[in-house]
């Protein structure tokens, strides 16, 4: 997926978090359609759209460069009401195609990530982990809110 730049109109995500990752890189927001699963509907708690066919749950992130950085690879988790992971994928950003070393301060990058998910994940309130680390230490980086991930609440119902 091309990248938004600094010059262009800066999208405008359905979700906005403004989320501050280590005064390196913001996350703007996301969106996230709502999927059909095989045992009910998983959906963004504030976003209900029409449900479809899917084994994977889909996220688009919309990121801002606020520094020159190093390589950084973004994580998404979906973690269950049990606390299990129910699907997960760990990249550099655009499936390894735009790493964020080569991203310039004020560039937005919108990526959409995929997740596969666990069969028949549980009824339940979910939560997506968002957030970058460092591949060689595995060092996630902070947040200026605090914490190491931002969270995104789901829910798979009946």
């Amino acid at each position: 997926m091309d990248p938004f730049r600094a010059s262009s109109p800066l999208p405008n995500p359905p979700h906005s978090l403004q989320a501050n990752l280590a005064d390196q890189i913001k996350l703007l927001g996301y969106t996230t359609p709502n999927l059909q699963y095989s045992t009910g509907t998983l959906s963004p708690i504030s976003n209900l759209q029409s449900p479809r066919q899917a084994s994977n749950l889909q996220i688009t992130l919309y990121w801002q460069a606020l520094t020159s950085s190093s390589n950084l690879t973004r994580f998404v988790q979906l973690i269950g009401p049990d606390g299990q992971i129910y699907g997960q994928n760990d990249s550099a950003p655009d499936s390894g195609q735009y790493p964020t070393s080569l991203w310039q301060p004020g560039e937005v990058v919108v990526e959409t990530v995929t997740l596969p998910l666990q069969p028949e994940p549980p009824p339940g309130d979910y939560t997506l982990h968002v957030g970058l680390y460092q591949p060689d230490s595995g060092t996630r980086l902070p947040l200026a809110e605090g914490g190491d991930h931002i969270e995104i609440s789901v829910t798979i119902a009946r």
